[in-house]
C-alpha cells in the first residue's frame, strides 16, 4: 500500500527505495533460510519476527504476494483503482 500511495502522490524515488528493500529483504531471509517468512524484523535484520496471536508462518500468502507484485514490475500496478 505504502509503495502504491507514493507512486499516486508523485514520490517516485521514495517509492522504488521502499519497494527496493522490501525485496531486498525478503531474498536476503529466503536465502538464509529457504522460506518466505511472514513477519520481518525491518529495525533490525539479525533478528527474527514475533508477537502477535499466533507464532509466525512460513511462506505466508501476503507475503509471497507481495514480493511476487513488487518483483513483476510497477507496471503490475497499474490495474489498482484509487478511487476517492
Amino acid at each position: 500500500m505504502a509503495f502504491a500511495g507514493l507512486k499516486r502522490y508523485g514520490q517516485h524515488a521514495l517509492a522504488e527505495k521502499i519497494k527496493s528493500r522490501w525485496l531486498k529483504l525478503n531474498e536476503k531471509v529466503f536465502l538464509s533460510t529457504g522460506k518466505m517468512m511472514e513477519k520481518y524484523n525491518v529495525m533490525d535484520l539479525s533478528l527474527t519476527a514475533g508477537g502477535g496471536e499466533y507464532p509466525a508462518q512460513d511462506g505466508f500468502g501476503w507475503t509471497n504476494g507481495v514480493y511476487r507484485a513488487l518483483k513483476t514490475s510497477p507496471a503490475s500496478l497499474s490495474h489498482l483503482s484509487f478511487a476517492e
